[in-house]
């Protein structure tokens, strides 16, 4: 017989009657013996072996019969034969095992998809017994039934996204709220200041967090998150290590792009402009209201450098740690970058993908000019 599945090779197992000698006498082997001839001889009538043409009927037939009682261990006084063999542990190899269950998770997750079903429960009841109940009353005791529940693959957090028709179909509709001109202050720093207090009033996780963009001499973009640290009317203020990746970019080509994504409000600000370092006083203040680890961590990482493995970074703390004790000063390659806006955008989620972006401009003479953005 043959298992075949969609997300792994054919699985396929075979059984075959075949007499064989296993000893040095062949007599045995040559009158064949079969375990069960009756099952034999029903499965040739059954297959038409017996209807054969121009041949002849038997002139007699010897037959013997013994009768042996049969005990099966755990079967009770009602259990037939069949329902307690089929009870017992098939000893498959781990490998015959988990592609079985592959092939199980495949057939299900196609059935609930097909059927538009959500989840449902498996149980396994005791034998002879309905599965239409949640527990049964046995010799007096209760025993719940083992059962699993089955999510849909759409919705199972665990599902691994191994087809591209199920990523494909990943989609969510933005209800929460709309955005118009009329709206949003005048000022892209208020209408900032106002999303942000919301964000941290609902208590979202990390709402802190920016996606920084930047782009090298070479003129490939790269990618990071950051945390901001201060704003006002100067700009987005973040802290890193000027020779890190980032900060080598932003000597070569000195723009960036951030992007907040506060994805339980549905909304998006996207900030660009030039970027600068701060003060020296206002990178001093910020080091020291830092942990002393990562104070510690500020001189111990060479970062966006290679290093040959985690002990390199243990040592250098360790190391700078005996140095500096629980003062370490700020050291000169570490300090703050702000983005000085010259575009703002806010972007709020709504239905059919037709979601509102409204957009400020800065104009020479230093107002901002708001404009509304097609989806």
């Amino acid at each position: 017989m043959a298992f075949i599945s969609s997300t792994c090779e054919p699985l396929r197992i075979w059984s075959r009657l075949e007499p064989r000698a296993r000893q040095v006498d062949f007599a045995g082997t040559l009158s064949a013996p079969i375990a069960d001839p009756m099952f034999l001889l029903g499965r040739q009538w059954q297959f038409g072996e017996f209807a054969g043409t121009d041949a002849g009927s038997a002139i007699f037939a010897t037959l013997a019969r013994e009768i042996h009682p049969m005990t099966v261990p755990g079967a009770g006084p009602d259990d037939g034969v069949d329902a307690v063999t089929e009870r017992l542990p098939i000893a498959f190899p781990l490998v015959v095992r988990a592609r079985l269950g592959r092939t199980l998770l495949s057939r299900m997750d196609a059935a609930l998809i097909a059927s538009g079903v959500e989840q449902v429960t498996i149980c396994t009841p005791p034998a002879t017994r309905s599965c239409s109940s949640p527990a049964t009353r046995r010799n007096g005791a209760t025993s719940v039934w083992p059962h699993a529940h089955w999510t849909a693959p759409a919705s199972r957090k665990d599902s691994p996204m191994n087809d591209k028709t199920k990523l494909a179909d990943l989609r969510k509709s933005y209800e929460r709220g709309s955005l118009d001109v009329d709206d949003v202050a005048s000022d892209p720093f208020a209408q900032f200041g106002h999303w942000l207090n919301e964000a941290l009033a609902a208590e979202l996780p990390e709402p802190n967090a920016m996606t920084l963009a930047t782009v090298g001499a070479d003129g490939r973009p790269s990618t990071r998150i950051v945390l901001i640290k201060d704003y006002d009317e100067r700009g987005i203020v973040w802290y890193t290590n000027y020779n890190s990746r980032k900060g080598r970019e932003l000597e070569a080509n000195p723009f960036a792009a951030l992007q907040f994504h506060w994805i339980e409000l549905e909304r998006v600000v996207r900030i660009e402009g030039r970027v600068e370092k701060v003060s020296a006083e206002e990178s001093d203040a910020y080091f020291k209201s830092r942990p002393l680890g990562s104070r510690i961590g500020a001189w111990a990482s060479p970062q966006s450098e290679v290093i040959p493995g985690r002990g390199t970074i243990v040592a250098r703390v360790a190391e700078y740690g005996l140095k500096f004790g629980l003062n370490p000063p700020r050291p000169p390659h570490w300090g703050g970058y702000r983005v000085v806006p010259d575009y703002w955008e806010f972007w709020q989620g709504r239905a059919s993908r037709l979601h509102d972006r409204i957009a400020y401009r800065l104009q020479a003479d230093g107002s901002w000019l708001r404009e509304r953005l097609a989806p």
